[in-house]
This record gives structure tokens, C-alpha cells and sequence, in this order.
């Protein structure tokens, strides 16, 4: 189950990263990071899944 790409909006992921910063999950933070750098163009890494697991 996931969440479908077309409410995934730049708000919608600029609020996701401004609550898991609150919340001090940095690895929401650094993941929401890379698909926002992403969708500008920039295609540097995106975390892998073991990371959220550390």
C-alpha cells in the first residue's frame, strides 16, 4: 500500500518533510529530500530501504 504519486504535490512533500523534521526522523527528512532534488532534475542517490532500518 502506498500513496498515489498524484497527492505526492511539492506542498504535500514540503509538509511530510516539515513534519518528520518536528519529529526528528532524519531519515524521512533525507528521503523526502532526494525526491524533491529528484523531481527538480538532479538525480544524485536516493536512500536505500535498509537504511530506514538502522
Amino acid at each position: 500500500m502506498g500513496i498515489p504519486d498524484r497527492f505526492l504535490t511539492d506542498e504535500a512533500l514540503a509538509d511530510l518533510a516539515a513534519a518528520a523534521e518536528s519529529l526528528g526522523s532524519e531519515i524521512f527528512v533525507r528521503t523526502i529530500a532526494a525526491v524533491q532534488t529528484a523531481r527538480k532534475g538532479d538525480y544524485g542517490t536516493i536512500p536505500s530501504i535498509e537504511s530506514a532500518e538502522a
